[in-house]
C-alpha cells in the first residue's frame, strides 16, 4: 500500500454546478473556474464525500428545514461516477433542493484511502468567498432551527479573521497530549475561510479532522510558557450536529478491515515528516497574526526559520521562530507512547497489554483476533489471567537460586566497588545479600583515572564528529551558509538578538500582554 499515492484529480472528473436559484446543474472538467461557484458570496461552505445518495439526501434536506436563507449556504460534494446511473439519480435529487452546489464526479479509485486528499480538492473547487468552511460525513446535520443567523453573529469575532468554531462533542475538552487530537478532534469544526487560506489546504495526509486539531494543538503550545496564547478556537454556543458516529452501515468483516486500515492510516498521521507539517501551518498561522497586530514587523521566511526584526528602545533587535519539530525529542516522545491503549484510545487497560498490542501491530500490520464469540481464544486471555502484581511479587524472597551461584566470585571488576554495600535499600532485599557475599569492597584509583582519561577521549571525539557533521551539513545546504554568516554578522554588528520580547503590554489585563518567544 501506497501512503503517499497522489490521486490526481483532473482525470476523468466532472464537475457539476448548481446555484440556489437554479433547476439544474451544469457540466464541466474539473479545472474549469466558474465565478458562480468559485466566487459566490456566501456564509458557509461544507464539504463532503459520499457514494450514499439516500443519507445525502436525509442530511440536505434536515440543513435545509433549519436554514433560513438556503442561499447562503454552499456544498461541495464528491462522488463516484463509475456507475452512470447512480451519479445522474444523485444530480436529478439534488437539483430539487435551493440550495448552491458543487460535485465533483471522478472513478472511485483507491477508495476510504484517498478521501482525504478529494476534502482537499473539494475546498479548492468551494467559494474563495465564503466565510466559513466545514468538513463533515454524509451521516451528520445540524440540530438547531435557523442556525445560519447564529453562525452570522461569528463574523468578525477577531479582527484578522484567524479562528474556528469548535462544535462537536468534544468542543470543551482541553488537549493535553498530543495523541488525544488523534483519537479524540473536533470532528464538526468550522473554520474561517483565511484559517485554512493561511495552510493552503485541510490536511497534508489522511484525516482532516485530526490534521486540524494537531495545527490547534501546536498553536496552543507554540508560545509556552508566556502568558499569551496563539490559539484561535472558540467554542459555539448554539451551534450542535447530530450523526457524530463513524463505520455506519459496515458489516462486521467491513469494520475490521477499516480498522486494520485506520490504523496504517493513524501511524502515518504520527510519522515525524507529516507531524512537522502540522506544526509549520501552525507556525504560518502565528506568523500571520503577528502581521496583522504590528504593521511594522519585518518576517522573513528562510524555511526552517522565521526572522522577525524590529525596532525597540531604539534598538535593532529581531526574534527567530524555529519551523521545524526537533527530531531527538520527537523519536524521545514516541518511544514513551508504546503502551498502544493508554497512548492511542480513550479506554483503560494494562500496560501488559498496551505494549503487547504495540507489538502485535508493528509485526503484522492488523489488530490481533479479540475473541468475540470464545473469549478463551483472545489474543490478550492468557495475560489477563497472568496478571502478576509487581508490588506483592515475591519471587526473589522465595529463591535460593542465586545463593548456589558463584558467578560474580570470578569477576573482578565487583571486588573494587563498594556501592551494594553502601545501599539500606538492597540490603534488605535477599536477590542483593546473595550477591554482596560475593563481592568485595575497594573503589581502586586507578578505576577513576582510567575513567577521566577514557572521558577526555570521548568528549574529543563528539567534538571532531560534530565539526564533520556541521561541514557535511552545510555543503549539503549551501543556501543556509549564506543565512547562517548573515546571522553571525546581524548578532554581533546589526542586531540584538532576543529570547522573547513584549509588543504589547497591558498593566491592567495581563492577558492582552503579548509576549512571543522565540528559539
Amino acid at each position: 500500500m501506497n501512503i503517499n499515492y497522489k490521486v490526481n484529480p483532473e482525470f476523468n472528473c466532472e464537475k457539476y454546478i448548481k446555484s440556489y436559484d437554479e433547476d439544474k446543474f451544469s457540466c464541466h472538467s474539473y479545472k474549469d473556474s466558474i465565478v458562480r461557484a468559485d466566487y459566490l458570496n456566501c456564509l458557509i461552505t461544507i464539504l463532503f464525500n459520499s457514494n450514499n445518495l439516500k443519507n445525502t439526501l436525509t442530511i440536505i434536506n434536515e440543513f435545509y428545514k433549519k436554514t433560513k436563507n438556503p442561499k447562503n449556504i454552499q456544498f461541495c460534494i464528491k462522488i463516484d461516477n463509475d456507475d452512470k446511473d447512480f451519479k445522474e439519480n444523485f444530480i436529478k435529487e439534488l437539483s430539487k433542493f435551493k440550495f448552491n452546489f458543487v460535485i465533483l464526479a471522478s472513478p472511485k479509485g483507491r477508495g476510504f484511502i484517498d478521501l482525504w486528499q478529494w476534502v482537499n480538492f473539494l475546498y479548492k473547487s468551494s467559494s474563495k468567498r465564503s466565510n466559513f468552511v466545514m468538513n463533515i460525513s454524509d451521516e451528520m446535520y445540524i440540530s438547531q432551527k435557523n442556525w445560519d443567523l447564529k453562525l452570522e453573529k461569528y463574523i468578525g469575532a477577531f479582527r484578522d479573521d484567524i479562528f474556528r468554531l469548535r462544535t462537536s462533542v468534544y468542543k470543551n475538552r482541553n488537549y493535553t497530549d498530543l495523541y488525544e487530537c488523534g483519537y479524540a478532534p473536533d470532528t464538526t469544526a468550522i473554520y474561517t475561510r483565511k484559517y485554512l487560506d493561511i495552510q493552503g489546504d485541510f490536511s497534508p495526509c489522511f484525516g482532516p479532522d485530526n490534521g486540524q486539531q494537531f495545527v490547534a494543538y501546536y498553536l496552543a503550545k507554540i508560545n509556552l510558557p508566556r502568558h499569551y496564547q496563539f490559539l484561535r478556537d472558540i467554542v459555539s454556543e448554539g451551534l450542535d450536529f447530530l450523526g457524530q458516529g463513524t463505520n455506519a452501515g459496515l458489516t462486521k468483516s467491513q469494520k475490521i478491515k477499516r480498522n486494520n486500515l485506520n490504523y496504517i492510516l493513524w501511524n502515518n498521521m504520527f510519522k515525524y515528516d507529516n507531524q512537522n507539517l502540522y506544526f509549520k501551518r501552525a507556525r504560518k498561522i502565528q506568523v500571520e497574526i503577528l502581521k496583522t497586530l504590528y504593521k511594522d514587523l519585518e518576517i522573513k521566511d528562510f524555511g526552517y526559520k522565521y526572522h522577525i526584526n524590529f525596532k525597540a528602545y531604539n534598538e535593532n533587535k529581531y526574534l527567530y521562530l524555529k519551523n521545524d519539530i526537533s527530531k531527538l525529542s520527537f523519536f524521545l516522545f514516541k518511544i514513551s507512547k508504546l503502551d498502544f491503549f493508554k497512548n492511542n484510545t480513550g479506554y483503560h487497560a494494562t500496560s501488559l497489554k498496551g505494549y503487547m498490542m504495540t507489538a502485535y501491530l508493528k509485526i503484522y500490520k492488523k489488530f490481533p483476533n479479540r475473541g468475540e464469540e470464545k473469549r478463551e481464544n483472545g489474543f490478550f486471555y492468557k495475560f489477563e489471567r497472568s496478571k502478576i502484581n509487581i508490588n506483592n511479587a515475591k519471587f526473589f524472597e522465595n529463591t535460593n537460586y542465586f545463593e548456589n551461584i558463584k558467578f560474580f566470585e570470578n569477576i573482578k571488576f565487583f571486588e573494587n566497588i563498594k556501592f551494594f554495600e553502601n545501599i539500606k535499600f538492597l540490603k534488605n532485599i535477599k536477590f542483593f545479600r546473595s550477591i554482596r557475599k560475593h563481592c568485595k569492597i575497594r573503589i581502586s584509583m586507578s578505576f577513576i583515572s582510567h575513567l577521566h582519561l577514557y572521558s577526555f577521549i570521548l568528549f574529543s571525539i563528539q567534538i571532531f564528529m560534530l565539526f564533520i557533521f556541521l561541514t557535511l551539513y552545510l555543503l549539503y545546504n549551501p543556501e543556509k551558509i549564506f543565512s547562517t554568516f548573515s546571522e553571525i554578522f546581524n548578532r554581533i554588528f546589526k542586531f540584538k538578538r532576543l529570547k522573547s520580547n513584549i509588543f504589547t503590554n497591558s498593566e491592567i489585563d495581563q492577558s492582552k500582554t503579548i509576549v512571543v518567544k522565540g528559539d
